[in-house]
């Protein structure tokens, strides 16, 4: 082998190596601090009373679920020599359906003087879903000991926005599998597994199977329901399924359909599964002569 194709071998091997590197990695750090993976935006109005303060919360859903939170909070209030504005962004937020919390971090600046000071956020909403004069509590320690910390409640108030509305977005292609339980004429299908794709648009979403004939439902919360008839010669069927979403790569659930031709009516039941299909890796296999 001349000192060229050899040059020109290892030349491959790199690219190659370069390739598998830095287009396979799994590394989301910068996905997570980006808004590029945001499906959903909410925003709220907080106020905490007599006339002292508030703030806007504008709530971020990413496509795993996570939410985040960019804001304000302004303080006037208790003798404040001076407006205190606190505006922060990438606060994470807890939700568990009903009670919603998030954390914050930035830099505090005194209208008056333009002192800065770092400052620590907490609020707790004790129901996000009652839209219209929610009760929250929260607390502001400031990194300046000569700022004074504060520990109140106010009142927060829905704008716009369906981050809460749903707990996750699972658009993308599953794995699925069904299998029959109940059969009113007696026997079962034997188990079906397939792929089908999930389309979620907010508070709505779509499956389609392959089959041409895409079914679509509405989703509260993780709850995924779909309800549905058509006709055929002499008869009807309607179709019912229901399955929660215990993460945003697995769900389970059950179909129900009651076919009724005029003279009987058939019942026939399936417990139903699927996980998110993964990505596949290519593996590249390197030889030398």
């Amino acid at each position: 082998m001349n000192a060229f194709t050899l040059l020109k071998k290892l030349f491959t091997i790199l690219i190659l190596v370069c390739i598998v590197a830095c287009g396979g990695s799994d590394d989301s750090s910068s996905a997570n601090n980006s808004n590029n993976d945001v499906v959903a935006t909410e925003t709220w109005q907080s106020d905490i009373g007599n006339n002292e303060g508030g703030g806007e919360w504008t709530f971020k859903r990413k496509s795993d679920g996570s939410i985040y939170v960019d804001g304000s909070w302004s303080y006037w209030g208790n003798a404040a020599p001076s407006k205190v504005s606190c505006p922060f962004s990438n606060g994470k937020v807890d939700y568990d359906g009903t009670k919603m919390s998030f954390f914050a971090t930035g830099i505090g600046t005194l209208e008056s003087g333009g002192l800065t000071s770092g400052f620590e956020l907490s609020v707790s909403v004790s129901d996000v879903n009652n839209q219209t004069s929610v009760p929250f509590s929260y607390s502001i320690e400031f990194d300046d000991p000569s700022w004074s910390d504060h520990s109140d409640s106010g009142y927060a108030e829905f704008k716009s926005g369906s981050v809460f509305a749903v707990t996750y977005y699972l658009s993308g292609t599953w794995n699925y599998t069904m299998e029959q339980t109940y059969n009113s004429e007696g026997g079962l299908d034997p188990v079906k597994t397939g792929q089908l794709v999930l389309t979620q648009n907010n508070t709505k979403f779509t499956i389609d199977s392959g089959d041409g004939d895409p079914e679509s439902g509405t989703v509260s919360g993780n709850h995924y329901n779909i309800s549905f008839s058509e006709t055929f010669d002499g008869g009807i069927a309607t179709h019912k399924m229901s399955f929660i979403a215990s993460s945003s790569e697995q769900v389970s659930g059950t179909r129900e359909t009651t076919v009724n031709n005029g003279t009987k009516t058939i019942r026939y039941k399936w417990n139903f599964s699927a996980t998110k299909a993964g990505r596949k890796r290519m593996k590249i296999l390197l030889t030398t002569r």
